[in-house]
């Protein structure tokens, strides 16, 4: 017990001067706050994003949608016509297998809907994430911010052991954005 108790002892006295010497070469923290998915939908170019989504989700999912409708009455009476024609059960067994998979794909398309909006945002929005985040790893380096946190991160009960910049009208300013110099998003205050 005794040797476990000074391995503890030592271990902690380690910790403790490791942590000291580090403290001393490491600048000082800098927190910064920011929220880029609200930044994207402060760009002029979102819209564009924002209507082509609703024209994909409208003519592309909602079109699968109804050729997932009507392909599952198709099976469901060529089902009720085989069995009254007695077709072969090898026949029918693959229709019913097909039918069974698209009843399932109805019954979680609210999934695989947003799965596949999902999937098409990420793809439009590529161009406006990358020019946002260029823009945050500019302003964070002349900042000298060393942590960026989501701007709900304070609202989670997060207390910051640093300051904390509002990066959030400093990129705008920087991607040529109006600012009317009290942040509309991005969490706390410079």
């Amino acid at each position: 017990m005794k040797k476990v108790l000074v391995g503890i002892i030592a271990l902690f006295a380690f910790t403790m001067v490791a942590l000291q010497s580090n403290a001393q070469t490491t600048p000082a923290l800098k927190i910064g706050i920011f929220n880029s998915e609200e930044m994207m939908q402060n760009l002029p170019e979102y819209r564009t994003v924002d209507s082509l989504l609703q024209i994909y989700q409208r003519d592309s999912i909602g079109g699968q949608y109804e050729v997932l409708q009507s392909e599952y009455v198709r099976l469901d009476s060529t089902l009720k016509a085989d069995t009254i024609a007695k077709r072969p059960k090898a026949i029918m067994d693959h229709n019913n297998e097909a039918k069974q998979q698209i009843a399932s794909q109805l019954m979680n398309w609210q999934s695989i809907s947003q799965q596949a909006s999902q999937a098409k945002y990420v793809q439009l929005a590529r161009p406006l994430f990358a020019k946002v985040q260029k823009s945050l790893d500019k302003v964070c380096a002349a900042q000298h911010i060393n942590l960026v946190l989501k701007s709900d991160a304070l609202d989670m009960g997060f207390n910051p052991v640093a300051p904390v910049v509002n990066l959030f009208l400093l990129v705008a300013k920087d991607l040529g954005l109006p600012t009317n110099e009290t942040p509309a998003a991005g969490g706390a205050k410079k």
